[in-house]
């Protein structure tokens, strides 16, 4: 991501590494833990192809043997529950209210004020990120504009989180 221009205030991109969410849960609420490692409903936000379904499902975490993996989207999950129509039971609400929790410790992650030619390369499915509320002047080069460019090794236009 590019930052073009910054808002006149707030907007501050938050970070955290995929692990620290996975072991402050670990410590805090561990039987979150199954819950996130089952498949969840995420919103595609119409990445997708015409005649494709606008979500689709995965975990929260996955472990491949070696490295930890996440899709740390909330609002995508929300989003995705939304589409089909379909209630989150306790459970599945619980969870996601306690990743929230996680993300909201500011000891477990870094937050960082772009300036306009800054650049902020993430791995999606290593990094969790997400921006503070921002307020927009009334004047072009005071509206915050960032410019995103998705990178990944496989697959298609379509995209499956």
């Amino acid at each position: 991501m590019t930052c073009i221009s910054k808002s006149v205030s707030g907007g501050k991109s938050r970070v955290i590494s995929v692990e620290s969410v996975h072991n402050a849960l670990l410590q805090r609420q561990p039987q979150h833990l199954e819950r996130l490692y089952r498949l969840f409903w995420y919103d595609r936000h119409r990445e997708h192809e015409d005649d494709e379904i606008p979500y689709f499902s995965a975990p929260v975490f996955e472990y491949d043997g070696e490295q930890l993996h996440a899709r740390l989207a909330l609002n995508e999950i929300y989003g995705g529950y939304q589409l089909r129509g379909e209630a989150m039971d306790t459970q599945t609400a619980s969870a996601l209210e306690t990743v929230q929790d996680v993300f909201n410790t500011p000891e477990l992650r870094v937050e960082l004020e772009f300036e306009p030619g800054q650049i902020q390369f993430v791995n999606n499915r290593r990094t969790g990120h997400a921006r503070t509320e921002f307020i927009d002047g009334a004047r072009p080069d005071q509206k915050r504009h960032l410019e995103r460019l998705w990178l990944r090794d496989t697959g298609a236009r379509s995209y499956r989180g």
